[in-house]
């Protein structure tokens, strides 16, 4: 979530698809010059070039140079939608957009459809702060515990001797922890933004913390830009988009952006919908964040260039609508590193200023020069859009004659080549930058644990095993490919091999929890093993009924997401007395026939008596009987339990689990459940 070139990395020695991104630097900077014809008069025609050939690679010896459309790439890619705006002399002079708004709709993206911009909410976020700084509302060194009234940021042995400043949020050297949030299903609860600086349910994230001596390093931060909302609030008592709009967005004119956390429903016809890496929509179509000034911002890229524009002519003095060229130039000066006050900028490119960002499904990246007026504004609904406009970058530095370096993004060729000619291919083209000598062996491993897990998230599960070999081959004193050649093993089902190669990268790694964890699965200590077998008593459950199906659950009429935000949001579970335990059931039953037909879905917990049922409530009695017991994996909601029961329905009758009765069969939430992203559940299947 960083201005510069990015890429996908395996982080802390696992993959995650949800926006892990860091800084790309497979090798050193090119300059990208000028094309030999002359500038055109003709409105239009370089982006025409840019969309008609917006990938040129050399391929491998014996086959043709792939060349590659803007729509050939976003289909590569699994990229539904694509938006963009080209900044010249300080003026927009092309703006397009294309694909639809989300995977298999016809509606096109349109320059006003919205997107999530991710982490690129954070420089507009830091723009309105700094307002209230020069309106001596805020101060940018002193300590943020003076003027913060919800809530404080604890003190502990780091404060001692240097305090958490705005400063230091903003430019990401405050000593924070939480790099960045995953968001909330549309049909999860929300926490407060107190709830997430402590961690506590229903935030699926750890408490924010200082554990670094604040202004001794700079560390991406979103944890602490949520600080910065909470102070911005609290010093002006405005809700945060009310007060963005205020201090930010109608200055500038950025008429298409919010940061209402969910959108309301006109503007919430506006938007595209997101989309994982593999094609698959995000469920209810984005996700919710109350994290508003770290991840928050709806918008256009339009409205990114228009906010870009300001910042760089209110550098020069020329444009102030909401900054002195005093302050800006203080927001466009690095504090340590690269980072400046919520802004990016750029060693190798004077002038530069930017930042990327990454939301479930989306993906943004803006990147303006203050010297020359040039620049671009680029947003996708998909996990890969940052690797199509890389490339896109590339491609209008070029024929917009930028004079701009950009780090060469080998690992892309990798999967290029991979996906239109083969693995083979792209294993050659990776043994030939191998005797080059050009790129160190650190950033070759890391190219291809990218590649091999693109390609086993991407349904060719054979073609990563065979990356994930080569990695371990080419470097076997890393425990990080042992780790990866593992998880491969695993999705495809050699057990045996999954589990060697995690022991190895275990005895390598001792601190490898991920290992530990998924040793423990495959040995049947923890989720995944087979069905068990038992005898369990009767019970009543009291809570919220519906009538629904499957088929029906696929469909936006679906009922069960909307019972789950009854019970939490609604304060349903809250009311249901006599509680058996604390834990959440949710039962179907009166089956009209198998799981292909009509079933009761009861929402609620197990009571010791239905004596006192609320309105709106029912009590059912479940009857004891022979179970067969499965344990979902670990994960998000709407992932995992799907998973399990189409596990469950696939069963022949001979398999444990597969003779069903289909009388009563139930799921139990329990401490293993806090974490809605990140939860553990058991079902239970009635039996014969």
């Amino acid at each position: 979530m960083r201005f510069l070139p990015l890429s996908f990395v395996k982080s802390q020695l696992r993959f995650a698809a949800i926006s892990l991104i860091c800084v790309g630097a497979f090798a050193n900077p090119a300059k990208m010059s000028a094309p030999a014809r002359s500038k055109d008069s003709d409105h239009g025609a370089r982006l025409q070039r840019v969309e008609q050939s917006a990938v040129e690679l050399p391929s491998v010896p014996g086959k043709a140079p792939i060349r590659l459309s803007l729509v050939e790439l976003m289909k590569l890619y699994n990229v539904p939608g694509l938006s963009l705006a080209v900044i010249e002399n300080y003026k927009i002079v092309d703006t397009k957009a294309y694909g639809v708004i989300a995977p298999g709709s016809t509606t096109p993206v349109t320059a006003r459809t919205l997107f999530q911009a991710g982490s690129i909410s954070k420089p507009v976020a830091a723009t309105g702060a700094l307002s209230l700084v020069e309106q001596g509302k805020l101060s940018l060194d002193e300590n943020v515990n003076d003027k913060l009234k919800s809530w404080k940021v604890p003190d502990n042995e780091f404060t001692s001797t240097q305090k958490v400043t705005l400063r230091r949020l903003m430019s990401h050297t405050a000593g924070l922890t939480v790099h960045g949030f995953p968001g909330y299903d549309v049909d999860a609860p929300v926490p407060t933004l107190v709830q997430i600086f402590n961690g506590e349910k229903p935030a699926n994230t750890a408490p924010i913390r200082v554990d670094i001596t604040p202004g001794t390093k700079e560390r991406y931060s979103g944890g602490g830009v949520t600080i910065e909302q909470q102070l911005m609030i609290d010093v002006t008592g405005k809700p945060f988009p009310a007060l963005m709009r205020e201090l930010v967005l109608d200055k500038i004119g950025m008429t298409d952006s919010s940061y209402e956390q969910p959108l309301p429903a006109a503007r919430a016809a506006m938007t595209a919908g997101g989309t994982y890496m593999d094609g698959k929509a995000v469920h209810g179509k984005w996700h919710i964040y109350p994290e508003m000034a770290a991840a928050g911002l709806w918008t256009t890229p339009t409205d990114l260039a228009k906010f870009a524009i300001e910042i760089a002519l209110s550098k020069q003095g020329k444009s102030n609508r909401v900054l002195s060229e005093k302050m800006t130039r203080e927001m466009l000066t690095p504090v340590l590193d690269q980072a400046g006050l919520g802004l990016f900028v750029d060693k190798d490119n004077p002038g530069q200023f930017g930042h990327n960002g990454a939301d479930e499904g989306f993906q943004a990246l803006l990147t303006m020069n203050a010297e020359t007026g040039n620049g671009v504004a680029m947003m996708a609904n998909s996990d890969n859009g940052i690797s199509v406009m890389s490339t896109v970058l590339r491609r209008v530095a070029k024929e917009y004659a930028w004079n701009y370096k950009m780090q060469d993004d080998n690992g892309e060729k990798l999967f290029v080549l991979a996906t239109l000619q083969g693995t083979g291919a792209a294993l050659q083209s990776y043994d030939e930058m191998k005797k080059s000598g050009a790129t160190d062996a650190k950033t070759l491993e890391a190219m291809l644990n990218m590649l091999g897990y693109r390609l086993l998230y991407g349904g060719k599960e054979s073609d990563a095993v065979q990356v994930f070999q080569k990695n371990v081959q080419e470097y076997p004193q890393s425990s990080n490919v042992y780790d990866s050649l593992g998880e491969a093993y695993m999705k495809v089902g050699k057990k045996d091999l999954a589990i060697q190669n995690y022991e190895k990268s275990l005895q390598m790694d001792p601190k490898n929890t991920n290992a530990v964890e998924r040793l423990k699965k495959l040995k049947g200590e923890g989720a995944g093993g087979e069905a068990k077998v038992v005898e369990q008593p009767g019970f009543t459950v009291v809570g919220i009924a519906a009538r629904t199906t499957n088929a029906r659950e696929m469909t936006a009429d679906g009922v069960i997401g909307k019972q789950w935000a009854r019970l939490m949001q609604d304060g349903v579970y809250a009311k249901i007395p006599n509680k058996l335990d604390q834990s959440i059931v949710a039962v179907y039953t009166d089956y009209a026939s198998d799981h292909n037909g009509e079933y009761t879905y009861v929402l609620g917990a197990r009571v010791t008596s239905d004596g006192d049922v609320p309105a709106g409530m029912v009590a059912k009695k479940i009857p004891g009987g022979r179970f067969a017991v499965f344990t979902s994996d670990k994960g998000p909601a709407p992932t995992v339990v799907p998973e399990t029961w189409m596990k469950i329905n696939s069963l022949p009758k001979s398999a444990t689990g597969g003779d069903r009765l289909y009388q009563a069969d139930y799921e139990v939430y329990d401490e293993r459940a806090m974490d809605p992203q990140n939860l553990q559940v058991d079902v239970y299947v009635g039996i014969r």
